[in-house]
């Protein structure tokens, strides 16, 4: 007879004896009128878990970046344990969190909440590729597979890649607005966490520090958004006379001292890539307007290798520098990490590099 209830052995199904409570629940969000009725716009999922060995007085807000979910915490494309088992194992309680309008915290079309997603090759060559992009030529080497699109189809890792993936909000202003408001209400119902930010949700870290710097104990970046003074990419975001058009390392308004009422009146300078691999681009023009409330929030940046951030992210590190943030630049080959991508905590050392933050965490925070 048939064995019936039986779990196919080739699922990435894990036993959590280290875990002890799981929940979830929402927060933030506000009801609007829609065209069929009320609606309810900017709530955000979070998910809890609290392992049963606490030895962290302070826990970990984990927030995905652009076009992915929670759910890229949770495991890696070829099956292994994600940062969220690596944690828990470390004795974190953890938070994972779907964006606002993004996952499972629901958008509403009827509102006009335009959405976009990353068509497969965009996501190959930018998480999986052999080497990095936009002029980071080094060999990419730590992807699980080869990630290579054959006339046969997918390799089973990259085609697990791409499903996670889902639509973002093509407004980048609206998701750092969304994210901040409901991590506001976050922070005041879960109290003061360490918030690890991936890509896109980088900058969120220091937007939420700026909004509750007495709720975010210290903030990781990991190849955030930027460089300075753009969105996403290497032209600069200027207006035609040369002035800014964002504030810096975020889209929406931070609490600069002395205070400016639009990002036009932040003064910038150009700066020479004086490094090869490195590109040029725009810090503050001295002297530079502070960032007075991230001035006591420990915060790093994280850069790996073969990534299409590694020939900018130190000006975003300049950047916080420069207005006072304690930012500590952390780039992986010199610790002897190499070979990692964009996507580090799905790659083969991803716990090698969890433990880089893992320990900075301790030192900072502890």
């Amino acid at each position: 007879m048939e064995e019936k209830n039986k779990i196919p052995e080739n699922l990435p199904i894990r036993s959590w004896n280290y875990l002890d409570k799981h929940g979830v629940f929402y927060v933030g969000g506000k009801l609007v009128d829609g065209p069929n009725g009320t609606l309810m716009q900017g709530q955000m999922y979070v998910e809890a878990y609290v392992p049963k060995d606490i030895r962290h007085e302070t826990p970990l807000v984990l927030i995905h970046g652009a076009w992915a979910s929670g759910v890229c915490w949770m495991g890696t494309p070829d099956g292994r344990d994600g940062w969220l088992e690596y944690f828990l194992k470390k004795g974190f309680i953890v938070y994972i969190v779907d964006q606002p309008s993004r996952g499972r915290s629901g958008a509403h079309s009827e509102l006009g909440e335009k959405k976009w997603t990353i068509p497969l090759e965009g996501a190959r060559n930018s998480f999986a590729g052999e080497k990095g992009g936009l002029g980071a030529a080094k060999e990419h080497t730590q992807w699980p597979q080869s990630s290579r699109m054959t006339d046969k189809g997918l390799d089973e890792v990259l085609e697990n890649l791409y499903a996670m993936q889902v639509e973002s909000l093509v407004n980048q202003t609206e998701c750092q607005r969304l994210f901040r408001d409901a991590g506001i209400e976050l922070l005041k119902k879960i109290g003061p966490a360490i918030l690890i930010g991936h890509s896109q949700a980088g900058p969120y870290t220091w937007i939420l520090g700026d909004a509750c710097p007495g709720l975010v104990k210290a903030a990781v970046a990991i190849e955030p958004t930027g460089p300075p003074f753009t969105y996403g990419g290497l032209e600069p975001w200027l207006d035609e006379e040369g002035r800014a058009q964002n504030w810096g390392i975020s889209q929406v308004k931070l609490n600069y001292e002395p205070p400016a009422e639009t990002a036009a009146e932040m003064e910038l300078e150009f700066i020479p890539a004086i490094e090869e691999g490195h590109v040029s681009g725009y810090l503050q023009r001295e002297p530079a307007r502070k960032l007075v409330n991230l001035a006591k929030i420990p915060t790093a940046i994280l850069t790996s290798e073969a990534s299409f951030h590694t020939p900018y992210d130190y000006l975003t590190a300049a950047f916080l520098k420069q207005a006072g943030v304690p930012v500590e630049y952390i780039y992986l080959p010199d610790l002897g990490i190499c070979g990692n991508g964009h996507y580090m905590q799905q790659e083969k050392n991803s716990d090698e590099i969890a433990e880089v933050i893992c320990k900075w965490i301790e030192r900072k925070v502890n």
